[in-house]
């Protein structure tokens, strides 16, 4: 998820009724009985559970799990950055092969091992998510 649909999730949650949230039945209410949506399904043994999940994703937890996340990312970004790691988050001018999500480890990684990265090195990183 990027910064953008992030930002669009946290602006909705903003929006909703505010939770916490609970259900009953097919029903999602406030904790106050408030009536917040009603889940109708067409497989109605599905409904009670379809208004559990959207009360437990209400927006309380979301903008909660929103701020946990950013946190992580900016802990890990620091991180990154402290060892040298360059950002990218796109086509790489600095290993010349892949295209990364976020962060280029190439120079560190090859530092690190004494030698340059071979196609071996760079499946684990594929593995890791970081090319």
């Amino acid at each position: 998820m990027n910064d953008t649909e992030l930002d669009a999730l946290e602006a909705a949650a903003k929006a909703a009724t505010p939770g916490p949230w609970e259900h009953e039945r097919s029903h999602v209410v406030q904790l106050d009985g408030t009536p917040v949506a009603n889940c109708v399904s067409y497989k109605i043994a599905q409904s009670p559970k379809n208004a559990a999940y959207i009360a437990a994703a209400n927006p309380a937890a979301i903008l909660e799990l929103i701020t946990e996340l950013r946190k992580r990312t900016s802990l890990l970004e620091e991180v990154y950055e402290e060892i040298g790691a360059e950002k990218i988050g796109g086509a790489c001018n600095v290993c010349a092969t892949y295209t990364h999500k976020t962060w280029c480890f190439y120079p560190q990684l090859a530092k690190l091992l004494g030698k340059p990265l071979d196609e071996f090195d760079l499946k684990f990183l594929k593995r890791m998510g970081e090319l």
